[in-house]
């Protein structure tokens, strides 16, 4: 024989234990499937010659223009989306580890984010009737109203003032500026 397998060998594929990818890892295991998939399909190759022909004279002048396209893709785009993906995924994570620093415990839930802001807007009105009292009468009791009724504005804006420098922060640690000028530019 000269290299090439005949008809009635039989192949044998072993898949070799890759080392443990991480869950959330996706591109490497798309990378891995499509490897395996690969070695699965390597003994049917002159079949999908056969298959790629039949759908070529079928389908017509548009099939090549795919072909090529695919072909141009997995040479030019391929590795560009590869990268971009690789950075946005560890740009990810540094957001996600700003996130765990600066609140252990999550951000706060929608519920949690409209009670607040039901409680914000009570709040903003006692401020203006306490604002009132104190322009009307000027005593010291509606100056001491005035200033509780701030304080308590305050605790209540507190944890979204913490939620909008995480975000901002996280934000940061994307750079969505620089990620998007890498592809468009």
């Amino acid at each position: 024989m000269s290299g090439r397998r005949g008809h009635d060998e039989e192949v044998q594929i072993v898949f070799t234990s890759s080392p443990p990818i991480p869950k959330d890892d996706w591109l490497t295991a798309l990378e891995d499937t499509a490897r395996k998939l690969e070695l699965a399909l390597r003994p049917f190759r002159t079949l999908g010659k056969i298959l790629a022909g039949s759908l070529a004279c079928f389908f017509g002048c548009r099939f090549t223009y795919s072909v090529l396209f695919l072909r141009a893709f997995a040479r030019s785009g391929w590795p560009t989306f590869r990268s971009i993906s690789q950075e946005l995924r560890t740009r990810y994570r540094a957001a996600e580890a700003v996130l765990d620093r600066a609140c252990p415990d999550g951000l706060p839930s929608w519920e949690q984010a409209e009670e607040t802001a039901r409680q914000t807007v009570t709040r903003i009105q006692g401020v203006q009737e306490a604002f009132d009292n104190l322009q009307n009468r000027g005593d010291a009791e509606s100056a001491e109203r005035f200033a509780d009724e701030l304080g308590a504005l305050e605790r209540i804006m507190e944890p979204a003032r913490a939620a909008g420098q995480v975000i901002s922060s996280i934000v940061e640690e994307m750079q969505p500026d620089r990620l998007l000028g890498g592809v468009f530019f």
